[in-house]
């Protein structure tokens, strides 16, 4: 079973974010980075903190997956990746390294968050 409306919810989280981080890639102080990158994770959590209190249906703690160590297995598959990468080409990895392992985080969250149900439910949705 695929929950296309939780899915696509948090492919829209980690691509908002992905997106808002990428200018700290061409910021050169790492001050001004750092302070951006907490600006824009504690707007982004705040945001979304916001919308799951109004539609509980969309937080993670009301939500089951419904293949069995899907994250594990898709955390793994990034793991590879990440690692043939920088095996195969050096420099790939150097210049947006942050937004490269941030991406990886996500995408076993994108992945679970499509094959997930809902656990509770809520009668004023």
């Amino acid at each position: 079973m695929v929950d296309w409306q939780y899915g696509n919810y948090n492919l829209l989280f980690w691509v908002l974010t992905i997106v808002c981080l990428f200018p700290m890639t061409l910021i050169k102080d790492w001050q001004l980075s750092i302070g951006y990158v907490i600006v824009v994770i504690a707007v982004l959590w705040a945001s979304s903190a916001w919308f799951e209190r109004r539609h509980p249906k969309y937080q993670q703690r009301n939500r089951t997956t419904t293949i069995s160590h899907i994250r594990g297995y898709s955390a793994t598959v990034c793991v590879i990746i990440l690692i043939g990468i920088m095996v195969l080409d050096e420099n790939a990895y150097q210049g947006a390294q942050f937004l490269l392992v941030f991406t990886l985080v996500g995408i076993p969250n994108i992945v679970a968050a499509y094959f997930s149900k809902l656990i509770n439910s809520f009668d004023n949705e």
